[in-house]
């Protein structure tokens, strides 16, 4: 394994970000990130997040109960996502986290929107890929998994 993508597992590692996110006891009401999803909590949320990078942003989803569908279309991204899945310590987890390596666009073609059971209460995308219209000049470095993950992009 490249010597980035050790350095990634390690200051990365799911189980001590759940954690993390478990120990913050979110409010749904309160937390920007829950508020922007407009998520009706708990084990009524089911979200497909389409941008799922390195699972970050649903592993804080996962924490206040929802259900989330993560898609990636990279496949170094997702060869890190199975090297995370394999050593994560919550495997009960996957039972409300599925995962597929596929594109956005593609995965969306492929369901139903009508079908009841397939709809999600939310349509999750990460902004990190989108420009910045307003012409600002970004002068610090982002982290390293930033980094990494618009590195794939290009």
């Amino acid at each position: 394994m490249n010597h980035l993508i050790e350095r990634i597992l390690k200051k990365s590692s799911w189980s001590e970000i759940y954690r993390y996110h478990l120990r913050q006891h979110y409010g749904l009401k309160k937390e920007l990130f829950f508020r922007a999803l407009a998520m009706k909590g708990g084990e009524d949320s089911f979200i497909w997040d389409l941008t799922m990078g390195m699972g970050h942003d649903a592993l804080m989803m996962l924490s206040v109960g929802a259900h989330v569908y993560s898609i990636e279309k990279s496949p170094l991204a997702w060869e890190l996502t199975e090297a995370q899945r394999n050593l994560f310590a919550y495997p009960d987890l996957f039972q409300r986290w599925q995962m597929k390596k596929s594109d956005a666009l593609t995965f969306l073609e492929q369901q139903k929107i009508n079908n009841e059971e397939n709809t999600p209460d939310v349509i999750y995308l990460d902004f990190m890929f989108f420009s910045d219209d307003q012409g600002r000049k970004k002068t610090a470095l982002p982290s390293l998994e930033m980094q990494f993950l618009r590195s794939l992009g290009d």
